[in-house]
């Protein structure tokens, strides 16, 4: 029975107190059985917004060209949770090709790019 990588990282995320090694077989035999275990990548990836939602926090993932000194990634924290009146979960992602910082707060994408700039400067010029 396949199971939606959701249901995987809400597994883990609720186990999360047990023994490390028994739960990490058993989730891996889980995953073969199941022929899934190619999306173990996105499952890992939903234990963090799994794990942000029981703590009633918003996962938010920063993305940049490279990785943010502390400073910046407390700054970003704190204006989003003024903005959102929630506790954030931050999470710093290196991604090339990106020109500034993209922020994925939740359903929110806050786009602080300078390809993101220039369209719209590009919209409001063509009107």
């Amino acid at each position: 029975m396949k199971l939606s990588p959701r249901i995987y990282a809400k597994t883990l995320v609720e186990s999360a107190g047990g023994d490390s090694k028994k739960i990490a077989a058993r989730f891996w035999h889980v995953l073969d059985k199941n022929k899934q275990y190619r999306e173990l990548s996105k499952i890992l990836d939903l234990v963090d917004a799994e794990y942000a939602q029981t703590e009633n926090q918003v996962f938010t993932k920063v993305f940049s060209a490279e990785a943010l000194q502390p400073g910046a990634l407390q700054e970003i924290e704190t204006q989003l949770k003024n903005r959102l009146k929630k506790e954030i979960l931050l999470k710093n992602i290196v991604k090339s090709g990106i020109t500034s910082i993209i922020v994925k707060a939740g359903d929110q994408i806050i786009d602080l790019s300078l390809e993101n700039k220039a369209n719209k400067l590009k919209k409001v010029l063509s009107i």
